[in-house]
């Protein structure tokens, strides 16, 4: 529901129920062979559209597992009564409480909808609601005091999917020239590729997805970002990247006798050149293996990310996969945006706006959620300020990336983030704390996302082993902050 696709299921809602209660665990799945996050939803049919709009929506993160929060209300055998007793208890709150059991916020439920009028919910275009039950309340405090110095990140840049090549394995071959050019003598070398060491100044060695050699003209590569496994560091070194792109933007008859005219036969032999993306390329005036990338974007967004928080400059418009997020910058100052969305706001409050994967501390932030997701607006910055942040970013984006909870500790990153803070009016006697409370939510929430993966894996034992774990493979985990060499796909 709290997704694109489940936009229409909440305007149905708005327009038909009173929603007295969305209910979600912060510390265990209740539905333990799923993948997916699970929530509760309390529905009341209401045809009345004033109450419905009046109506008090309880957003209820649990912080305690049910069984113990039964236990405390349970009278003798009656769970049936406990439960009722705590269905009460939820719906008689009237305002935002936090306490052993939960944390819960009320909204208005004329305040979920989204859209050119916000008081008819048949106008309704979709919300993140997940905000009001994951959200920090230090995200609340900064949006309701600081609200008209953020703007969703739609307004400051163009969010877009990168390069979709429909065969990523044929358009992105690993340029590994460098690597047999240490292995293999001149004569060696000569007796395998047919060319020369001095030859591979203009034509490179490269191996396809399916692990075949080729030789392709230099003219027709150049470097790709394919992931962000690679990139440890904020500004992008193009040698280091471990794929290069086929970029070939002229008709077969002009290239008779080249090299890379024969690795795109040896892919029609594949029948790459049938796949669904490549075929809808191939017209009359356009061939399916002339990719065509947009305007070249100055930074990239991670699509799938888990304990780090990295926005690279992508300062020389490198090409970048589709498996990555791009984004063309032209309405503010592009170093200075880029600052910001490095900052520990930004990395805090995109765990809000993207959503989870399974229960493994994996978050996609597609494209939508992307261009929803609040960012302090550069665009009203003075001088002075876009200055001092872009002054601090040039600190932090030289270093080595780690974990976000583990970079709090960093004075790049506190310079950052005081700028930052700064800039959307901050005063300095308060400075101090906002940025603790910003720093104990960062704390907090890796902590409980590093909870939910161990036991996410344990409850994949225990599948597999179709029963309880026993004695011989029980561990008592210890964990404050999670290790760099823990660190998947970011």
């Amino acid at each position: 529901m709290d997704v694109e696709y489940g936009f229409p299921l909440q305007k149905w809602i708005l327009e038909n129920f009173c929603i007295e209660a969305i209910i979600e665990s912060s510390v265990e799945p209740w539905f333990t062979d799923a993948r997916v996050s699970n929530v509760v939803t309390l529905l009341r049919r209401e045809p009345d559209l004033k109450k419905r709009m009046n109506n008090l929506v309880r957003f209820v993160q649990v912080c305690r597992t049910l069984e113990d929060i039964l236990i405390d209300a349970q009278h003798g055998d009656d769970r049936i009564g406990a439960a009722e007793t705590i269905r009460a208890r939820i719906l008689e709150t009237k305002k935002n409480t936090e306490g052993k059991d939960w944390r819960i916020r009320v909204v208005r439920q004329r305040d979920l909808i989204e859209g050119p009028d916000g008081d008819n919910p048949s106008h309704h275009i979709g919300g993140k609601w997940g905000i009001h039950l994951r959200a920090p309340d230090i995200y609340f405090e900064l949006m309701d005091q600081f609200r008209d110095r953020f703007v969703p990140l739609r307004e400051l840049a163009e969010v877009r999917f990168g390069v979709k090549t429909g065969c990523d394995a044929f358009f992105f071959p690993r340029d590994i020239t460098d690597e047999v050019l240490e292995k293999l003598t001149d004569p060696e070398f000569k007796k395998r590729y047919g060319i020369t060491k001095g030859d591979t100044r203009r034509i490179r060695v490269c191996k396809a997805g399916d692990g075949s050699v080729h030789l392709i003209e230099a003219e027709y590569l150049e470097p790709e970002v394919h992931s962000l496994m690679d990139i440890d560091s904020i500004v992008i070194d193009a040698g280091s990247l471990g794929r290069v792109a086929v970029v070939v933007n002229k008709a077969k008859s002009a290239l008779r006798d080249s090299h890379v005219l024969k690795y795109i036969r040896w892919g029609e032999k594949q029948k790459f050149h049938l796949r669904d993306t490549c075929a809808a390329r191939q017209t009359e005036t356009h061939n399916w293996y002339q990719i065509e990338p947009g305007s070249r974007s100055f930074g990239i967004l991670p699509k799938i990310q888990q304990y780090r928080h990295i926005v690279p400059l992508n300062g020389a418009g490198l090409l970048v996969n589709c498996s990555l997020l791009e984004l063309c910058i032209a309405k503010s100052d592009q170093e200075a945006l880029i600052g910001v969305l490095n900052s520990t706001i930004v990395g805090l409050f995109k765990w809000s706006y993207g959503r989870g994967l399974g229960r493994e501390a994996n978050l996609q932030l597609d494209v939508y959620s992307a261009e929803m997701m609040p960012v302090p607006n550069v665009a009203k910055f003075s001088p002075e300020e876009v200055s001092g942040i872009k002054q601090a970013f040039q600190a932090l984006k030289l270093g080595t990336r780690a974990n976000l909870a583990d970079e709090l500790a960093w004075h790049e990153r506190v310079s950052l983030d005081r700028a930052v803070l700064g800039a959307l009016g901050v005063s300095p006697g308060e400075e101090e704390r906002i940025l603790k409370s910003l720093y104990e939510a960062v704390r907090t929430q890796h902590v409980q996302m590093r909870d939910l993966e161990l036991k996410a894996q344990e409850n994949r034992r225990k599948a597999a082993r179709g029963g309880e774990s026993g004695p011989e493979t029980a561990t008592n985990v210890q964990w404050e902050i999670p290790d760099e060499s823990e660190q998947i796909e970011d």
